[in-house]
This record gives C-alpha cells, sequence and structure tokens, in this order.
C-alpha cells in the first residue's frame, strides 16, 4: 500500500503469481504444496477431528473428547445450562481412535465398526497414516464397547480387525507440535 503498510488481499488475477512468489522464497525452507488427503493422514496421526465428521451438534463436548476446552466456572455462556447437564449425563458415544489392519483399500468413513460381533458404532474420519505406515480410523462407539475385546471395521464388506488407540501415534507428548 502506499502508506507504507502491508496488503493482505489483492486482485483474484494475480493468485497465481503470488503462489509462485511465497513458493520461491519459502523453497529454503522446505516450504511445499500439499494436498487434502495429506492433510487427512496427518490430522488422523494425531488424532485429531475435523467440524462436520467428529465434532458437530450430534455429540457433546464430553463425547467428542473435547471436554478439556469446557470451563464451566469461567462464569454465563450460550448454552451453559445444558453444558452443565451434558457434563454428568453418561456418555452415550466416545470418540475413539482405531489401527486398522488393512490388506487393501483403507476406511473412508462411514463403515460400520463391530465390537464382539455387532454393530457398535460408525466411522467418521478415516486414511492411510504415511508417517506410521498403518491405516487409521476415528469413529464414535459407546463408552462400554472400548473394553471389547474384538474390535474389527467392515471395509467393502470385509471386517477388518482394528485396535483402538488411547495416544495420538505421531508425537504422543505435543513437542513438536509446540516447537
Amino acid at each position: 500500500m502506499e502508506d507504507g503498510r502491508l496488503a493482505y488481499n489483492f486482485p483474484i488475477e494475480h493468485q497465481t503469481e503470488v503462489v509462485q512468489l511465497v513458493m520461491e522464497k519459502g523453497r529454503e525452507y522446505g516450504l511445499a504444496l500439499i494436498g487434502s488427503r495429506a492433510l487427512l493422514s496427518l490430522r488422523l496421526e494425531k488424532g485429531y477431528g475435523s467440524w462436520g465428521r467428529e465434532y458437530s451438534p450430534e455429540y457433546s463436548p464430553y463425547e467428542s473428547v473435547l471436554d478439556r476446552f469446557v470451563k464451566l466456572d469461567k462464569g454465563e455462556f450460550v448454552d451453559r445450562d445444558w453444558m452443565v447437564d451434558a457434563s454428568t449425563q453418561d456418555r452415550k458415544w466416545l470418540l475413539t481412535c482405531f489401527a486398522v489392519d488393512v490388506d487393501e483399500q483403507d476406511a473412508v468413513g462411514g463403515e460400520p465398526i463391530l465390537c464382539d460381533g455387532e454393530v457398535s458404532g460408525i466411522v467418521t474420519s478415516a486414511s492411510f497414516g504415511h508417517t506410521i505406515g498403518k491405516s487409521i480410523a476415528l469413529g464414535y462407539i459407546p463408552p462400554a464397547k472400548r473394553q471389547s475385546r474384538d474390535i474389527k471395521i467392515e471395509i467393502i464388506g470385509k471386517a477388518k480387525d482394528a485396535k483402538i488407540v488411547t495416544e495420538p501415534l505421531v508425537d504422543p507428548s505435543g513437542s513438536r507440535t509446540r516447537s
């Protein structure tokens, strides 16, 4: 801008030129373009959910394992009474991460989760985790089903063995995220 301030928007016809400049300047720092499938893989390796899949009005923060962000003692806020009620009720569902033993096809979302032979939940997001070399799925099951001895995810009509993962598969301490 003429007054010396940076402009944060620009005409659309300069979009390609700006991206090329950013990529050129970022090359020395290892900047690279990645696609949405790569982001999906990375977020699942960290156990991060996504709005509209894992996080939605269908599930309370207590079911979505987001309760650490709920501060009931901070004063009034929208739907505080509902949140207080939700904090004292039994959870119907619990967001759970799974490592899935696949030989060909990874889950993609929408597949049934079988616990001890019965359909107990649904996969919300899934992908191959390229950093760890394993297939990963996030989904909701009833909390009591986390004790199941036999967990499977049905992928294209075939029940595949799955194990519950209780901490992020990559950087469980979060030290890389905070560095």
